[in-house]
């Protein structure tokens, strides 16, 4: 299979099968890394896609209910911004944040 993608893509394709009751995916991975990158750069990559993958392959159900989810609050967020209506934390959150009552994550780069 030809190879189109650009330089340093890495591409997930899900194509439904839409034969009888059964609807099954697809799950088609291509990707075009440079030569030039880093080997442990490009590895961890391609490591990714697969894991991608294969947790789209286990956790489907998962995966189309946070997507459910989602879309209804992003509908929510359209709606009231469309209407003018913000957000004002109240007292007691600004006062957790200030008193670090409230965790601080990093994020995690590989």
């Amino acid at each position: 299979m030809e190879n189109n993608l650009p330089i340093n893509t890495l591409s997930l394709v899900m194509q439904i099968q839409d034969e009888g009751e059964d609807k099954e995916v697809n799950i088609i991975l291509a990707c075009n890394i440079s030569s030039e990158m880093d080997e442990e750069y490009a590895d961890y990559y391609v490591n990714m896609l697969h894991g991608m993958q294969e947790s789209v392959e286990l956790m489907a159900d998962h995966f189309a209910e946070v997507g459910a989810k989602t879309r209804i609050i992003d509908a929510l967020m359209e709606d009231s911004e469309r209407e003018g209506i913000l957000f004002e934390p109240a007292d007691e959150l600004l006062d957790a944040v200030h008193d670090t009552k409230v965790v601080a994550f990093k994020k995690k780069l590989h």
